[in-house]
């Protein structure tokens, strides 16, 4: 793991990884809901919008990527 963020509820957590990926992970039980890809390096930062309804997650390929917390599909991806 190379970064954590808890959603502004705290009902989630999500982890980045070397693996190129991001872990969505419930609280209550610490079961996975959901893996995150795209990536092409390691995810080096996330972080949850004041609201909760978008999560950002930070590549070492340069690139940032803007999920929807409602599905969790991405957005928008923001280039260097």
């Amino acid at each position: 793991m190379t970064c954590c963020a808890f959603s502004p509820d705290g009902g989630t957590l999500v982890t980045g990884s070397a693996d190129c990926t991001a872990r969505v992970w419930s609280t209550g039980d610490w079961s996975c809901l959901r893996t995150l890809t795209g990536h092409n390096f390691g995810v080096m930062c996330c972080a949850f919008s004041p609201d909760g309804g978008t999560l950002v997650t930070v590549s070492a390929d340069r690139t940032a990527r803007v999920w929807s917390t409602g599905n969790w599909s991405c957005l928008r991806t923001l280039n260097d």
